[in-house]
């Protein structure tokens, strides 16, 4: 339930972003931007969402991607690397995964600037810092990216809602715990 409350929410936002900016009738477009990037969260938590977790509380969350689109525009089909770092609340840890996804660019005032919804996917693995066992990191969710500066490749960003699951044994004992992921930070793309 609260997936799909995030998610709705997530939509919404982008739809009201929408309407709110863009000139004319807001649909998905060609990017303007180019189709590499390199960006990060800097200010996230992530909070368990089920009692898989022990007694752990919300860690700080830090992240950073780079990737690129198979079209040569920022906007289709991405695939890229992510390196996130979980702290306090009795994780310690990173997830390194790969990550999949389809950028929908939207334009704004004409294509001077941009928004891009991106869902996306992601597989990999949760290391803790303690050398607990390994588990893997099977992560979705969606994230907005807005460039507010004309023919310029600076974007800020926003992450609302991830899910990662953690599937095996080990730091949190057995089962799939689940942790909401949320983050806000800014990137380039080139």
């Amino acid at each position: 339930m609260k997936t799909r409350v995030g998610l709705g929410l997530a939509l919404v936002i982008a739809g009201f972003s929408t309407t709110f900016f863009a000139e004319g009738s807001a649909h998905a477009a060609n990017s303007n931007r180019d189709s590499l990037y390199v960006g990060g969260t800097i200010l996230g938590f992530g909070a368990p969402l089920n009692s898989g977790f022990r007694g752990n509380t919300t860690p700080y969350r830090l992240d950073f991607d780079f990737g690129g689109h198979v079209n040569g525009r920022h906007d289709g089909f991405v695939i890229g690397f992510r390196q996130a770092f979980l702290f306090g609340g009795g994780f310690d840890g990173g997830i390194t995964q790969l990550r999949m996804g389809g950028d929908i660019a939207i334009p704004i005032r004409g294509g001077r600037m941009e928004l891009t919804i991106a869902p996306y996917g992601a597989g990999g693995i949760y290391y803790n810092f303690n050398g607990a066992d390994p588990r893997a990191a099977i992560s979705f969710g969606v994230e907005g990216k807005f460039f507010p500066i004309e023919n310029n490749g600076f974007f800020a960003m926003a992450r609302p809602f991830e899910i990662t699951l953690l599937p095996g044994n080990g730091q949190f004992g057995t089962g799939v715990p689940a942790l909401y992921g949320f983050g806000v930070g800014a990137g380039y793309a080139f």
